[in-house]
């Protein structure tokens, strides 16, 4: 399985441990060393982890062969820059569905780095044997988001509740729609 998914100007390699020590320690040097490309000044993680970086680096500590189901770096090819994260919650469920998700950092946003992960992200899912379905929850108030999806193939199926945001949408593509 080649697990680094490349589109027109993006990069999107699986995050390893090495990374994310460097990056939990704020070792910039080694960071960027490590990825290939520049951080962000200050060095920060990408929208939305800060909180969960731990538990990524321990997922991935767990189980190394998760890595191209999991966290990923957002690189911009060309700058050699990285712009955000992206990823998947996971292997793909016995239903062959996979949840997936990304941020990019506010000096990045409008630039298409959303959309073009999308992209990439459902594209390099929909091509791996058992995948059936690929989603995505999304904060009904997130027109920015919905709108990626849209543009990623994905179309909006239904509501469903959350404890963190009342309410999600949930966009799909399904493997025979693409």
């Amino acid at each position: 399985m080649n697990s680094e998914i490349t589109t027109e100007r993006l990069r999107i390699p699986p995050a390893t441990m090495a990374e994310l020590d460097a990056l939990i320690g704020g070792n910039r040097h080694e960071f960027e060393r490590l990825i290939d490309a520049s951080a962000p000044d200050p060095l920060e993680p990408p929208p939305e982890t800060g909180d969960v970086l731990e538990w990524f680096r321990a997922t991935l500590a767990n189980d190394p062969a998760i890595a191209p189901w999991f966290f990923r770096w957002i690189i911009d090819r060309s700058e050699r820059r990285l712009v955000g994260s992206a990823g998947f919650s996971g292997y793909p469920d016995d239903e062959g569905d996979v949840l997936f998700g990304y941020g990019i950092y506010p000096a990045d946003e409008g630039k298409g780095y959303a959309t073009e992960a999308a992209i990439g992200l459902v594209h390099w899912a929909l091509a791996q044997e058992g995948v059936r379905k690929v989603r995505a929850t999304i904060p009904t108030w997130h027109v920015a988001s919905q709108r990626v999806s849209a543009k990623a193939g994905l179309t909006y199926r239904h509501d469903m509740p959350s404890d963190e945001f009342g309410t999600l949408q949930v966009w799909e593509v399904d493997r025979e729609t693409t």
